[in-house]
């Protein structure tokens, strides 16, 4: 019995595992979420990789999120990142 069980649980842990690097990769999530979403692979192996798969398909298809220094000169995208909101002009 224990034979026939090693080949599924490494291929789980394959698919864990490559569902746990490409989730790390994603843009769409914080960190917080990452974590919690990694921590769900691995916890409920087989419902978690489908629900983050899923889900990480969902996000590939959204807009990414716009970014606010991409329109700014210099001096703007430096205040703004600094939290100066003096009006240097």
């Amino acid at each position: 019995m224990t034979n026939a069980l090693t080949p599924i649980l490494w291929c789980l842990g394959l698919v864990n595992l490559l569902v746990t690097i490409r989730l790390v990769r994603s843009p769409a999530y914080t960190p917080q979420q990452k974590i919690f979403q990694a921590i769900l692979v691995w916890l409920l192996p087989v419902l978690g990789f489908v629900w983050i798969v899923y889900m990480l398909r969902e996000d590939a298809h959204m807009p990414p999120k716009p970014n606010p220094y991409a329109n700014r000169d210099d001096l703007q995208a430096r205040d703004l990142y600094s939290g100066d909101h003096t009006n240097h002009r």
